[in-house]
């Protein structure tokens, strides 16, 4: 008993002794952290502007072809220039003695006219994004024709339909460039083109095909070709004559390939300006009969004859026996399958008759699937839309070939390929909780008066990777531009170092008034660590084995900061430290947000939002902060669970950095970067970072709640293709954050 009673003894005061130890080592580490961590700088002292283009040599070359301006009237005797808004089309000379060439809008006070020779001081620049359209009444503006003024320079308009598609497309100009150069260009696909941009795009159509029609008879205008020695033209090569065709004509306008054929049986009697927008016959309008053997059973009957069958499964064996050519394409493709259908044929013209009755019933038999084909190739799409087209036809039982397939789904209305990327995926509870949350800010503004002047503040982690592929790499062995290897000691263990961002949005009343972009905070999740032996620098041997024998890193007993694990407010022993955000608040946040209340922004109230990650739920850090916003009347306004489309961070600043940070790791080396590098280049991108993309974020945050709330918390709005926030339509960049774009009607 008595000798259980020393060695209890022994233990307590051995422990205690280690506590008192840790305690001091504590101490020594946490002020090491805070003579080392970067402290949050002053919001007003760290605004970085918007990314502006390169300016001009001279003030007075600010003004180019394109830009919207506004023409001041000058009725002076010999002038009668009426003014109005407009364009520039052209200028001449440069510097004071510029003169521009204006074409006015519909709206201006004379009609749409030209004029030029207009001087600096009788002219003056739009602002960015002033646009023009032909609706006055609010509820039908939203589907207005947006005009998109990109006129024809002076060598376009000299040239013909046909020249102009082939430089064009020489040019790789995009879609919908010939709708944009005629003024009649509308990128919203859901709403009518308007029968000005119909009139317009059938006189293109009519015109190329009646070319085309003359080019096959030989009728065609050979001006502008070159002559072989032997006298006679060259043609239009290969790139002339995919510019010089239908397709490329409806790609010029922006619409579907079947656009045209649908105007023309629309409008039988031809099309005029004074032809009304709907259907111009009487009765029931009729669908054009499809000629695809999935739609039509006319024209299943006239494709699969019993010798068609016939062919195709002995076409279809002999692909199998020469399997490793089943990949090949091209000419050497054609030619096989070519070779193919000739043995197939012979081999049809010597069966006897009883075997071709057998085909003719094979036939009747492969008819009578027609009618239920179209849902099976559905469903099978249905089930993987990512399957492939000779899947598909491998699932039908060769019913038709995978060409056949994919004509018949790709001409489909509304046709696009897209990437499956995944969502949270939300309980019922969850998704209430989403427009609970949504309605607060958009509805409710946080249970505030609606003139308050708020400072919106988000705070988030991220890790940032020491290597990401890309795949825009660039080689040409030709010029000596050889592949470049990336190499990685393992795929699995790539450095990476976490980082906590704080970002803020100063408004008043509303977000859609602009406000002030703010930077407050960006810092590595480190803390300091006590070194239990002294350190030397480390390198690979010839073997690939690490060898620590170079110079002195640290000491035993030294103070070093490592990367850490984030906690709530945990802040671990001086062995094992941790990350706390109860410290970084208590330390750095919260004495900054007062200091830019009392400096820069009196009157705001702090409204501060973080996501629900386990450290952000920690009760010790949770009560903490909520007990230090109470006493200073700030709001604590978390967002919904499973909710990263709500924050900024995660919505527009991160995806924006992680472009930028992978770069600048790509300029670094094509290999593994370590983790002082990936921070470096982490802290140059968020320095980098504008004001206006910080502000820019809070709007689309914003806009997305008001559609969270109209999808009753369904986030598959995310992914569709016609969602749009059109925030930098209305709004254009400052100095220190945005402001509401004045638009011209």
């Amino acid at each position: 008993m008595v000798q259980a009673a020393k060695t209890k003894t022994k233990y307590a005061r051995d422990a205690a002794k280690a506590a008192i130890g840790e305690r001091e080592a504590k101490l020594k580490c946490l002020e090491y952290e805070k003579e080392n961590r970067s402290n949050g700088q002053l919001a007003i002292d760290n605004f970085t502007p918007p990314k502006a283009p390169l300016a001009l040599a001279r003030a007075y070359d600010d003004i180019s072809c394109g830009e919207m301006v506004f023409v001041q009237p000058d009725l002076s005797p010999g002038k009668c220039r009426h003014g109005g808004l407009g364009h520039v089309i052209d200028f001449e000379g440069t510097g004071p003695s510029r003169t521009f060439a204006v074409r006015y809008h519909q709206s201006s006070l004379m009609g749409a006219t030209t004029e030029s020779g207009i001087s600096y001081k009788d002219i003056s620049r739009m602002p960015d994004g002033a646009w023009e359209i032909t609706s006055s009444n609010r509820k039908r503006s939203a589907s207005a024709t947006i005009v998109y003024q990109t006129q024809p320079s002076k060598k376009e308009k000299s040239m013909t339909l046909v020249e102009q598609l082939v430089e064009a497309r020489a040019r790789g100009m995009g879609k919908g460039w010939r709708a944009k150069q005629l003024g009649v260009f509308n990128p919203n696909c859901q709403v009518a083109k308007g029968i000005d941009h119909d009139f317009l795009f059938m006189a293109d159509y009519q015109f190329l095909v009646g070319w085309m029609a003359a080019s096959d008879s030989g009728k065609t205008n050979t001006k502008g070709q070159d002559r072989r020695k032997n006298g006679k033209f060259t043609g239009t090569g290969a790139k002339a004559s995919k510019a010089i065709s239908l397709s490329y004509l409806h790609f010029a306008w922006g619409v579907g390939k079947n656009y045209g054929q649908r105007l023309k049986e629309k409008y039988p009697n031809g099309i005029s300006r004074s032809s009304p927008t709907t259907q111009p016959t009487t009765g029931t309008k009729k669908e054009p009969e499809s000629r695809n053997v999935i739609d039509s059973y006319e024209a299943a009957s006239r494709f699969f004859t019993d010798k068609e069958l016939f062919l195709q499964t002995r076409m279809h064996q002999m692909r199998k026996e020469d399997d490793h050519l089943a990949f090949e394409g091209g000419a050497a493709a054609r030619e096989r399958n070519n070779e193919y259908r000739r043995l197939a044929t012979v081999a049809w013209n010597s069966l006897d008759d009883q075997t071709k009755a057998y085909w003719e019933s094979k036939r009747r038999s492969h008819l009578a699937l027609q009618p239920h084909m179209r849902d099976r190739i559905i469903e099978c799409f249905r089930a993987n839309p990512s399957k492939s087209y000779r899947q598909v036809e491998e699932e039908i039982n060769g019913w038709c070939s995978n060409t056949t397939i994919h004509k018949w789904l790709s001409s489909q209305d509304g046709y696009c390929l897209y990437v499956q990327r995944p969502l949270p995926l939300l309980s019922r509870e969850q998704m209430a909780k989403h427009v609970k949350f949504s309605k607060l800010v958009v509805d409710d503004f946080w249970g505030l008066p609606p003139t308050t002047k708020v400072l919106l503040i988000h705070y988030d982690e991220k890790w940032f990777y020491g290597f990401v592929g890309r795949a825009n790499a660039k080689m040409a062995e030709k010029v000596g531009l050889d592949k470049v290897q990336a190499f990685l000691h393992h795929k699995s263990h790539i450095n990476k170092v976490m980082c906590v961002a704080f970002t803020g949005y100063a408004f008043e009343g509303n977000m859609e008034n602009g406000g002030h972009g703010l930077k407050l905070g960006f810092y590595r999740c480190n803390a300091a660590k006590i070194a239990k032996k002294q350190v030397r620098q480390s390198r690979r041997d010839e073997h690939g084995n690490l060898r620590y024998d170079g110079e002195i890193k640290r000491k035993k007993g030294d103070c070093y900061m490592v990367d850490c694990v984030v906690t709530g407010s945990d802040q671990g022993t001086s062995d094992n430290p941790k990350f706390s955000l109860k410290s970084l608040f208590e330390e750095q946040i919260f004495p900054l947000v007062e200091s830019l209340l009392k400096d820069n922004y009196e009157g705001f109230i702090p409204v501060i939002q973080g996501d629900n990650a386990g450290p952000h739920i920690d009760a010790e850090y949770i009560n903490y902060v909520k007990e230090y916003c109470l006493e200073k009347g700030w709001v604590w306004a978390p967002q919904a669970p499973q909710m990263p489309h709500a924050n900024n961070l995660d919505l527009a600043i991160f995806p924006a950095m992680s472009r930028r940070h992978s770069a600048l790791l790509g300029e670094y080396s094509n290999t593994e970067a370590p983790a002082e590098e990936i921070w470096n280049a982490a802290l140059s991108v968020w320095k980098d970072l504008p004001n206006s993309t910080v502000a820019r974020g809070f709007i689309l945050g914003k806009r997305i709640l008001n559609e969270v709330i109209r999808s009753k918390g369904d986030n598959t709005f995310l992914t569709r293709k016609d969602f749009h926030s059109d925030v930098r339509h209305d709004f254009e960049d400052t100095f220190n954050g945005i402001k509401k774009k004045v638009r011209v009607l």
